[in-house]
């Protein structure tokens, strides 16, 4: 890691305990680890772009700042406590993106404490891609409240069921959302193709 990245993690208090995986118990696929399902992850991502019909590269004024390596404005803003500029986000590295993703999207799931690795990898994928990916999820599970946040009871609820079917149901419902968005928004439908891609490289379990 260098030092312009080093002094970017510790003063957006990323570089600490989140440095390493603990891995949790493997399950029918193995062991879930960040390394793992990030890589997936960061293969969609790609780095800079500025296409105005995505409305996540726009901070709160209303400026086109872009998304590099799948990190917006506003997930900028979550992690640091401020908006980026264009200049900022153009510059960010790959270790600041990588401990960024860890921070709010991966522990965000209690990632380390998944017994499958293929239901992490799409659980991930959902949260990243997702405004409302955690609540997709809890909408497949079906018997915990759909707040989009999750804690103890969505976790024991996953858990406690097969992690085959969780992960072709949460695909489908991914699938479905994708199709949705696109209907709502004609702004939208030109990025259906892509996120179908994306939603089918996670081959059946």
């Amino acid at each position: 890691m260098n030092k312009t990245a080093k002094i970017f993690l510790i003063a957006a208090g990323l570089l600490g305990t989140a440095a390493m995986a603990n891995a949790s118990p493997g399950g029918a696929t193995g062991a879930a680890s960040f390394a793992r399902s990030y890589a997936r992850v960061k293969r969609w991502e790609g780095g800079y772009q500025d296409d105005p019909n995505d409305p996540g590269n726009f901070d709160n004024q209303g400026r086109n700042i872009g998304t590099n390596m799948g990190i917006t404005p506003a997930t900028f803003r979550q992690a640091t406590g401020r908006w980026p500029s264009r200049a900022e986000m153009k510059a960010l590295t790959p270790e600041q993106a990588a401990e960024i993703f860890r921070k709010l999207f991966w522990d965000k799931i209690w990632g380390d404490k998944f017994k499958d690795a293929a239901l992490a990898d799409i659980v991930l994928d959902g949260v990243v891609n997702h405004g409302r990916g955690v609540r997709l999820f809890q909408e497949v599970l079906g018997d915990v409240a759909t707040d989009n946040a999750w804690g103890p009871e969505t976790h024991a609820s996953m858990l406690a069921k097969n992690p085959a079917q969780l992960y072709r149901a949460y695909r489908e419902r991914r699938r479905k959302y994708y199709h949705q968005l696109a209907d709502n928004d004609p702004k939208l439908a030109t990025f259906l193709k892509g996120w179908l891609r994306r939603i089918d490289s996670f081959q059946d379990y």
